[in-house]
C-alpha cells in the first residue's frame, strides 16, 4: 500500500519549497538505516562526521569514505520513493547519500546555502529526503529553511573557511533574510523534503545530544548528472566531491535522457 503525500502537502511543498510530512518511516526500515548510519559512523572515525559524502557506497567510494550498501538498499524503499515520484516525476534517480552527524557540544554548522550550487545536474531538478536519525531540535543544531527561497534561482556564494562550518561555500547576506528562518525540528524518524533551489543552513551543536541526519538525494532523469563539471569554483574538501567518478543509480523507471549511465536497480 503506497504511503502518499496528500494534495495539500504536495501544494505546501511547490509554494515553499520544503514539507514536514506527518508520517514516520516505518520502524523495521528506520532500524535499517540508523544501523547502517552507525556502522559508517564507526569505520570512519578519522573523517569529519558533519558531512560524510557517498555513505552507500561499500566499495570504491571516490570520496574514500567506507559506506554500507544497506543505506543503499533503504534508499529505494516505496516508502521514500513514493512520495519522491508526486514531486519529481516517475523516473527518478538515486545520485548521491550524505551523513550529516553534528557529534554534541562541538558539532559544526552548515552555513546559508542552496544545494543546486554544488551540483552539476543540468538542467538543476532535485528532490532531497533528510531523515532525523536522532531527534533534531533547535538547541543541537536541526535544519533551518526560508520558504519560499526556491522560487528565484541560484544566487551567490563565495567562500567562507571558519572553522564553525562544515561547507566551505555560502550565500553572500544580500541572498536572505535570516529573520524569516523556520527551524524544522524532527523526532527521531521523521522527514522532511526539500528543492534543491531553497536556502536552508543549520547552526552548531553546543547541545549534550548528538544530532545525525541521513540525506538521500533523488533527480529526475529528464536531467542529466553531467560528470564534465568536475569541480564547482570555490569549492574544496568534502564541499568539493568527485562527481566524475560517482556511480548512481535508477531507482524507479527509465532514463529518459539516456545521457546518465545510472545502473538500474
Amino acid at each position: 500500500m503506497k504511503q502518499l503525500l496528500s494534495k495539500e502537502e504536495i501544494n505546501f511543498y511547490n509554494k515553499n519549497g520544503y514539507i514536514t510530512p506527518n508520517k514516520k518511516i516505518p520502524s523495521n526500515l528506520f532500524i535499517k538505516m540508523k544501523s547502517g548510519a552507525e556502522n559508517v559512523l564507526k569505520n570512519n572515525p578519522d573523517a569529519m562526521h558533519e558531512s560524510m559524502i557517498n555513505v552507500h557506497l561499500e566499495n570504491d567510494n571516490p570520496e574514500g569514505i567506507i559506506g554500507d550498501k544497506s543505506l543503499l538498499e533503504a534508499s529505494y524503499s516505496p516508502f521514500i520513493l513514493d512520495k519522491v515520484e508526486q514531486l519529481i516525476g516517475k523516473n527518478i534517480i538515486l545520485w548521491g547519500v550524505s551523513l550529516f552527524c553534528k557529534p554534541p557540544l562541538k558539532g559544526k554548522a552548515i552555513p546559508w546555502h542552496q544545494d543546486g550550487y554544488y551540483w552539476p545536474i543540468r538542467p538543476l531538478a532535485n528532490c532531497t529526503v533528510w531523515i532525523a536519525l536522532d531527534r533534531a531540535t533547535v538547541k543541537n543544531g536541526c535544519l533551518r529553511v526560508i520558504k519560499e527561497s526556491h522560487k528565484n534561482g541560484l544566487f551567490n556564494h563565495k567562500t567562507d573557511n571558519s572553522k564553525e562550518n562544515a561547507l566551505n561555500q555560502a550565500l553572500v547576506k544580500e541572498s536572505y533574510n535570516e529573520n524569516k528562518a523556520i527551524n524544522l525540528e524532527l523526532e527521531e524518524g521523521e522527514i522532511s523534503l526539500h528543492d534543491c533551489f531553497l536556502i536552508h543552513g543549520s547552526n552548531q551543536n553546543k547541545s549534550k545530544h548528538r544530532r545525525a541526519g541521513l540525506v538521500l538525494r533523488y533527480m529526475p532523469s529528464t536531467s542529466v548528472f553531467d560528470r564534465n563539471i568536475k569541480k564547482i569554483k570555490g569549492t574544496k574538501g568534502n564541499s568539493a566531491p568527485n562527481y566524475a567518478a560517482r556511480p548512481i543509480f535508477l531507482v524507479r523507471g527509465k532514463d529518459i535522457s539516456k545521457k546518465n549511465q545510472a545502473i538500474k536497480i
